[in-house]
C-alpha cells in the first residue's frame, strides 16, 4: 500500500545519527550527549595568556542539567531552567561563582516568584523554574 501524498516525501532525505560508547547507561550522560549534538559549542579564538572565567554556577548533583539560564530584574537575578532525565529524584544545592551566597526561589517561565528553596528538589524526569539571587539582593525586583 502506497501511503496518501502528504504524508511522503519527494526526494532525498538525510539523517544524521550520534553513536557514543559507554559502560552503564545513565540517563543523565544520555541526556547531556543529545544536548551536545542539538547545541554544539561555538568556537571563537581566545588569549591563550588569560585565566579561564569560572563557570557562573554549579549544582551539587551531576544528574540535574541547566538546559537554559538568563538574567532577569536588571541583571540581579537569574532565571534557570532545570531538567532531572533520570527516573530517581534528585536534590541539589547552587554554589554560586566565587562561592557567593544566593538564595534560590522557585518560579516559572515568566520568572513570577514562588517559595523560597533551601535546595532544589526535582522529582523523575521532571523539570522547573528557579530564580537565583545573590543572598544580599531581593528577587522581588521587577523582571525584565
Amino acid at each position: 500500500m502506497v501511503p496518501p501524498a502528504r504524508t511522503r516525501t519527494e526526494g532525498p532525505v538525510t539523517f544524521n545519527y550520534s553513536i557514543q560508547p559507554h559502560a552503564v547507561f545513565r540517563a543523565s550522560d544520555a541526556a547531556k550527549f543529545g544536548a551536545e549534538r542539538r547545541q554544539p559549542l561555538i568556537v571563537a579564538p581566545s588569549d591563550s595568556s588569560s585565566q579561564p572565567q569560572a563557570p557562573l554556577m554549579q549544582l551539587s548533583s551531576p544528574e540535574l542539567l541547566v538546559s537554559a539560564i538568563k538574567p532577569i530584574a536588571g541583571g540581579h537575578n537569574w532565571l534557570a531552567y532545570l531538567y532531572n532525565p533520570t527516573e530517581t529524584e534528585q536534590k541539589a544545592v547552587v554554589r554560586w561563582n566565587n562561592r557567593l551566597a544566593v538564595s534560590i526561589r522557585s518560579s516559572d517561565a515568566a520568572g513570577y516568584l514562588g517559595g523560597p528553596l533551601k535546595n532544589i528538589d526535582l522529582a523523575g524526569f521532571d523539570s522547573g523554574y528557579f530564580v537565583i539571587s545573590k543572598a544580599n539582593d531581593s528577587p522581588d525586583a521587577d523582571r525584565d
